[in-house]
């Protein structure tokens, strides 16, 4: 049997060797097809060239005809293709191009992030190749300025008003606040509504504007907006929701917990029956503010890893706490503290000054299960954790938005404690509710310099700039909608979340009152 060499390209200008297949003993030239001699499938894991877009179609190219009813594809990438086209170069059948399935919600793409892709094939002859699952690296890929391709909450991008100027509805927000939630699973949208206390439900993202909810969480309607009495089933203040596992899991911050609904499927038309889990009180019914392991003082967000692990952002008790698995009874406390030294102290900054290991009014957590980002929104700044800490009280390793981790004043690109007159790639001002990251890029919402930011490389050093920013022409610019009269699709007022769904970005535009939905180019 001849060798074979695979190639997998990533983008159209770059590719990857995978390996060489060779004939198992002799030089395997004078073998019959078909005999049965076993050939060598090992395949190295590959050196991934950068640059690769979740819209790029993936192209694997042999030096031979193959035989396309033998094809099977494993690795995440497998779900999400349309099983490939077969193509001919040099040989008939010897390329193949993966490209991703439609989804509800318009332009296929893949998922960003690490993906695998693995497969099972024969060539003509009937040898059969082999190679295993290999990483593949998948970036959003974003523009300065890039308009957003829908809106939801308002009818149009020019408009701002709480509940559209009327009547709370199915497609209205009076204070959208915090990152999106996602269930890939059953591909539904979870997009809290803050002073309406609601969370509205949509099967799958809007492809167009102002497109109504199909449910809504926490009132009996669309219409109902008052704060209900603090109760096992209530929904005050939801400051963020999302879904691990088909746990229904909702951050309140000024009823001080944060509610555990263990089976969504569970919930009839998406009607609250009673938490299974009430962190921060001691039984469902409280919501007092308290400094310990198991009480809040103002949560704003929260985030599970994929191994389990429930942090949350617990804003007036200037700190990050960290369950190293989702709890199952009330009250649980937390088994590690970040910005504190202990878990009865409180104070901002410790009641000093700021350092890596403290923290003043945080807003946004999220970790992978060994990396951690916090935005430390008074402080002005994001911390980093490059491995999971072990250790209360533990100092992050980087900082984002200052020159050194004991500054925090806002703006502040030359490090000399004071603001600057225009905001830079490398600053920020107060980032609140909204940090995310696929694992190989991170996207912040600096809020009050009304824009996100985008590094396309997971920050390894401190006071990296940023590579692309939303919401404003550059990045010495950070006037509300840019500075404009009206918002449009490429401004942002207060943007207060961020989150990633397939290939694309959600933000939440606080000050418009509606989320602004972006997509990967």
């Amino acid at each position: 049997m001849s060798k074979q060499s695979i190639f997998l390209s990533l983008s159209l200008a770059a590719c990857l060797v995978l390996a060489a297949c060779g004939g198992g003993g002799g030089d395997g030239g004078d073998d019959p097809p078909g005999s049965g001699e076993a050939p060598d499938t090992t395949a190295p894991v590959p050196t991934l060239m950068p640059g690769y877009t979740a819209t790029t179609p993936i192209v694997v190219t042999f030096n031979e005809s193959m035989d396309p009813e033998s094809l099977q594809l494993t690795g995440s990438i497998a779900a999400m293709s349309d099983g490939g086209v077969w193509s001919g170069t040099v040989v008939e059948n010897d390329t193949l191009t993966l490209t991703a399935l439609p989804t509800t919600f318009g332009t296929p793409g893949w998922e960003s992030g690490v993906q695998t892709l693995g497969f099972r094939v024969a060539d003509k002859a009937g040898n059969m190749i082999e190679v295993p699952e290999q990483p593949l690296l998948i970036r959003l890929q974003f523009e300065n300025f890039q308009p957003a391709v829908n809106v939801i909450g308002q009818r149009d991008f020019f408009s701002s008003e709480d509940h559209q100027g009327g009547a709370a509805g199915a497609g209205t927000f009076a204070d959208p606040h915090g990152n999106a939630g996602y269930d890939e699973d059953r591909d539904w949208l979870f997009l809290s509504d803050y002073q309406a206390a609601r969370v509205l439900v949509y099967l799958g993202l809007p492809g167009v504007d102002g497109a109504n909810a199909n449910h809504v969480i926490g009132q009996e309607n669309f219409t109902d907006v008052e704060q209900l009495p603090t109760g096992a089933s209530s929904l005050a203040y939801p400051a963020q929701a999302s879904v691990h596992d088909g746990r229904f899991i909702v951050t309140q911050a000024e009823t001080n917990r944060v509610s555990i609904f263990n089976d969504i499927d569970a919930l009839t038309d998406l009607e609250l029956d009673d938490a299974d889990v009430v962190l921060g009180q001691g039984d469902k019914n409280g919501d007092d503010a308290a400094c310990s392991a198991n009480g809040f003082d103002i949560p704003v967000s929260h985030h599970v890893t994929p191994d389990g692990k429930l942090l949350v952002a617990d804003l007036k008790n200037h700190r990050v706490l960290v369950w190293n698995q989702l709890p199952e009874e009330d009250g649980a406390a937390a088994d590690l503290v970040l910005g504190q030294a202990d878990f009865d102290s409180c104070e901002s900054d410790r009641g000093e000054a700021a350092s890596l290991a403290t923290l003043h009014s945080p807003s946004a957590v999220w970790s992978d299960g060994v990396r951690i980002v916090v935005a430390d929104r008074k402080n002005n700044r994001v911390l980093i954790w490059q491995a999971f800490p072990t250790e209360n009280g533990q100092p992050a390793d980087i900082v984002l938005g200052q020159e050194g981790g004991t500054l925090s004043a806002p703006n502040d690109d030359n490090g000399d404690g004071s603001s600057d007159e225009t905001p830079s790639a490398r600053t920020l001002h107060a980032p609140y509710a909204g940090v995310y990251s696929n694992g190989i890029q991170l996207f912040v919402a600096d809020t009050d310099n009304n824009r996100v930011l985008v590094w396309n490389a997971f920050p390894g050093e401190s006071f990296q700039p940023a590579d692309v920013v939303l919401g404003q022409p550059d990045f010495t610019h950070g006037e509300l909608n840019a500075g404009q009269d009206l918002p449009g699709a490429n401004t942002l007022g207060f943007p207060s979340g961020v989150m990633l769904v397939r290939n694309r970005l959600i933000v939440t535009d606080a000050g418009n009152a509606r989320y602004l939905v972006f997509e990967s180019k």
